[in-house]
């Protein structure tokens, strides 16, 4: 039998193992997460690198060179291989998924591809800012006017800054609109640029007023801003108040909203239209205020003189235009204040909607009519004037004149002379004349065909005339010269084409988007004068995909676009210029200064040009977009 002292010793040792037993396995344990650690190191350093190549092929693919970029650059930029970056190997590869849109595939080596420790390949996605146009016209015309010959027809709507003349059996499927005209000149300005002034961006200068006086008592058709933004900030609402006592009204006149698509990364001139414009009186202090969202990465930038020297006014910014105070900036908002003044009107046209225009002169409407003065035209519905002379009004009429005319309904004047009224006279009632309408907004700026001209020479300059004589694909590019397609030639446009010189397509040829643009739609720009006659097809890449021909010709001798013989396809845009359609071309919609519609020519409108895709050019970028990062090993 074994005393105490043996059976505390065996007790030790038993003891002595377990610990033993316990601190290798601790030690093991320690061993096994350290070389896990050392392993997960590993695999954080390549896929680190894998994420550097994603940012590397994005960096790219905004580079205006291939010196750091394997040669490619741009929206060609297609990768790379075997490129040795900080203590690894990247193989990077971009495709294009559409024309907004690539798929950048990084895959990283450490610490190369002969002895690999660890691999990472990450997939992600690049995109491209796309701009919204919005053509909700068949035709948009400036202060120009339209002149149409006979039996033109028109398959939408009409809005115009200018006269719509027409002739025999012209005829405007939808609504026609003519808005008050716009004095030539600027009431009041202002354009002395010499610094920034950020809003929208951080408290308090997030909305901006600036005061003017104007010389003369007229309506307030549209406003002009030196601006440009930062990131896609919301849209900017644009109203004119009234003074009190030095500082903006809290209630608005009118407002507009200024689109943020319409607004480029560098500055430009933006009109902002009012379509009801208020009535100013010369001598009034009013306030032309900015109301702005919000946000530390989307505001906006507008030209100020920072030693205020417009003498009509000064510029203030609030917190919340409405509810804060406002306080002094010290500078003047570059911008520009239009009034109306010139009589505008429609006649000789047929309209199977309804009509709104200063003078409506020998028009048959179906629908309803809106003007100062309705003189010898047949109106099917309802009418609202000054004066009606001369005319036919199927249904209700409200006038303060009214003269050899015939009411279906009931009327409403003050004066009344040799006219017959189907139903009830209600005269002598005093009426108020309506409004011309307001002018509208074009669907795009400067500002953004500025930047498709960079994103075309960004692309390569082509120095001298280009003669597409074969089928061949284009872009982008700036052409230092004329561009001239024939003999049934296709060009294929791969990005935007800038042209300084003349666009000549006749004779069967065609222009096309590449298929890489999807959805999306493309420019062709010129800066002379364009031609297109002889069965030419004009196409974009698909459904919702167009083709928007540019010219920025301004001449009154010479057209800026002529569509003759069988022309399809695209859309037109001449904002300083003229065009003339002849002979049987049929189009999708024109915007122009001044159109000339020559005889038996057909405008077809499609509804999805009220919201159609452009790629933005340099002024988005390409950028990773968020939520497309997967790490594949």
């Amino acid at each position: 039998m074994k005393g105490p002292k043996g059976q505390v010793l065996i007790i030790v040792n038993a003891m002595m193992t377990v610990l033993l037993i316990y601190s290798m396995a601790l030690v093991n344990l320690a061993f096994s997460a350290r070389k896990s650690e050392k392993q997960l190191d590993l695999k954080t350093i390549s896929q680190n690198l894998a994420e550097a190549g994603i940012q590397k092929a994005v960096w790219c693919l905004n580079q205006t060179d291939g010196a750091n970029c394997g040669g490619s650059y741009g929206g060609n930029y297609s990768g790379e291989t075997d490129l040795i970056f900080s203590n690894g190997i990247l193989d990077i590869t971009v495709s294009a998924i559409d024309s907004t849109t690539k798929l950048i595939e990084s895959s990283a080596y450490y610490p190369n591809k002969t002895v690999v420790i660890s691999k990472s390949t990450i997939r992600s996605k690049a995109v491209t800012s796309s701009e919204k146009a919005s053509f909700s016209y068949g035709l948009q015309v400036g202060q120009g006017g339209v002149e149409m010959g006979s039996n033109v027809t028109i398959n939408g709507s009409v809005y115009s800054h200018g006269d719509i003349k027409g002739s025999s059996g012209v005829t405007i499927t939808g609504d026609a609109y003519v808005a008050g005209g716009t004095a030539l000149l600027a009431d009041q300005s202002h354009d002395t640029y010499n610094n920034d002034f950020i809003f929208g961006k951080s408290n308090p200068q997030v909305d901006l007023a600036q005061s003017f006086i104007p010389t003369t008592s007229d309506v307030l058709n549209k406003v002009s801003l030196y601006i440009k933004k930062v990131g896609s900030p919301s849209n900017l609402k644009v109203r004119i108040v009234e003074d009190v006592g030095g500082s903006p009204d809290d209630n608005y006149l009118t407002y507009a909203t200024l689109n943020t698509s319409l607004v480029s990364t560098n500055y430009g001139w933006l009109d902002i239209a009012f379509n009801t414009p208020p009535l100013l009186t010369a001598g009034t202090t009013y306030w032309l205020v900015l109301d702005s969202a919000r946000s530390s990465s989307k505001y906006w930038k507008i030209g100020v003189d920072a030693f205020d020297g417009y003498i009509n006014g000064t510029m203030l910014y609030s917190e919340d235009w409405g509810d804060d105070p406002w306080y002094s900036s010290g500078n003047d908002i570059n911008f520009k204040v239009w009034l109306g003044g010139i009589e505008t009107g429609i006649d000789h046209v047929i309209v199977n909607g309804n009509v709104y225009a200063h003078n409506i002169t020998s028009v048959t409407s179906i629908g309803d009519a809106e003007g100062y003065n309705i003189t010898s035209s047949n109106i099917g519905s309802n009418a609202l004037a000054y004066d009606i002379t001369g005319s036919t009004i199927g249904k209700n009429a409200t006038t303060t004149n009214v003269t050899g005319s015939t009411i279906g309904y009931s009327l409403w004047c003050e004066n009344k002379t040799s006219t017959t009224v189907g139903w009830t006279d209600f005269c002598p009632t005093i009426n108020t004349p309506p409004s011309d309408p307001g002018p509208t907004n074009l669907p795009i700026s400067d500002s953004l065909i500025n930047d498709w001209k960079t994103e075309a020479e960004n692309g390569g300059i082509i120095v001298g005339d280009y003669i597409v004589a074969t089928d061949q694909t284009l872009g982008p590019k700036k052409i230092e010269g004329n561009l001239s397609l024939t003999d049934g030639s296709t060009l294929t446009l791969s990005g935007a084409l800038y042209v300084t010189g003349s666009v000549t397509v006749t004779n069967n040829s065609s222009i096309e988007l590449a298929s890489s643009y999807g959805n999306g739609s493309g420019v062709l720009i010129s800066d002379g004068a364009m031609n297109f006659s002889n069965n030419v097809i004009l196409s974009g890449a698909g459904t919702g995909s167009y083709l928007l021909v540019i010219s920025l010709l301004e001449s009154s001798t010479t057209k800026a676009i002529t569509i003759n013989n069988n022309v399809n396809g695209a859309l037109f845009y001449a904002p300083n210029g003229s065009i003339d359609l002849e002979n049987n071309a049929t189009i999708k919609q024109v915007t122009a200064y001044k159109l000339e519609l020559e005889n038996n020519v057909s405008l077809n409108y499609e509804q999805g040009l009220a919201d159609i895709t452009f790629s933005s050019g340099p002024s988005g970028g390409w950028v990773e977009l968020q939520g497309s990062w997967v790490l594949i090993e």
